[in-house]
């Protein structure tokens, strides 16, 4: 390893500037561990998660074979693990190399989901998960009593009750999907923020796939104001639920909530694995 590839070198604000090696801290010890391609992966994600930030170029190929004392194919091997995993992302060009970025709750999705596929998860496991998820959400919200959040949802209230007044339908479907993540944002626990949204998101792809009872309600302008009336009026009396601080009342109000989301919009094949194009 060279003295120039090894120095930090500061700045002034006392940080190491992205793309050098200091950035990544010092390497394992790789000593004759198998599967070298995993434990590069491995150290260079902890770099990137304890000290780098998204934006930040990673040393080139050349110089991370160096740094771990192994080959270029190696490191190109394991850079791909961290590219699959959103974790990096190849730019392109004379400056180019890897970068670091953050995986998104979609990057996850997809994964999660392609595991679900594989190991037969069924829709309707799928909805109860997402269910029992939700209705915590709102009774540890109704617990926490916290003004921002009960703001942000008078807030959706207002904004829900215009959409259903002008007759606009995709800002209904806009409001009724933003209560959810309201109360997933707002519930203080951020595993069940994240596994909301996978859940919310798979599921959204499994009902975009095949047609439900909803597009004979959206046929109808009576039967869609009666069904976009019935989600609002829903999801004030969980606000109320939330406001009384009633946590029970409002997990078992949820639950009824989207239970009748189901009864409208009926998963094809409820008992049969979950199938994602």
């Amino acid at each position: 390893m060279t003295e120039q590839q090894t120095d930090p070198v500061e700045t002034s604000g006392g940080e190491l500037p992205s793309g050098t090696l200091a950035s990544l801290g010092a390497p394992q010890s790789l000593g004759s561990r198998p599967k070298l391609t995993e434990v590069v992966a491995e150290d260079l994600r902890t770099s990137i998660i304890q000290r780098m930030s998204p934006g930040d170029s990673l040393p080139t190929e050349g110089q991370l074979a160096d740094h771990y004392g192994t080959s270029s194919p190696t490191v190109r091997q394991a850079l791909r693990v961290l590219e699959s995993e959103g974790l990096i992302s190849i730019r392109r060009g004379p400056h180019g190399g890897p970068v670091v970025r953050y995986p998104t709750v979609e990057d996850i999705t997809r994964n999660v989901g392609v595991y679900m596929q594989i190991h037969g998860v069924t829709q309707s496991e799928l909805y109860e998960a997402r269910g029992s998820l939700e209705s915590e959400a709102a009774r540890l919200i109704a617990t926490q009593q916290r003004p921002e959040t009960l703001r942000a949802l008078d807030e959706h209230l207002e904004a829900h009750e215009r959409a259903i007044e002008s007759g606009d339908r995709d800002a209904v479907s806009h409001e009724h999907l933003r209560f959810h993540d309201i109360l997933l944002e707002a519930s203080g626990n951020k595993a069940i923020t994240t596994l909301g949204h996978i859940t919310r998101l798979v599921l959204s792809s499994l009902t975009a796939q095949a047609p439900t009872q909803t597009a004979e309600v959206d046929d109808d302008d009576n039967g869609w104001w009666k069904s976009a009336a019935a989600g609002l009026q829903a999801h004030q009396e969980i606000v109320e639920l939330i406001r009384s601080g009633d946590g029970a009342g409002t997990a078992e109000r949820m639950t009824r909530h989207l239970g009748r989301w189901l009864e409208i919009t009926p998963l094809s094949g409820p008992e049969e694995p979950i199938e994602l194009n």
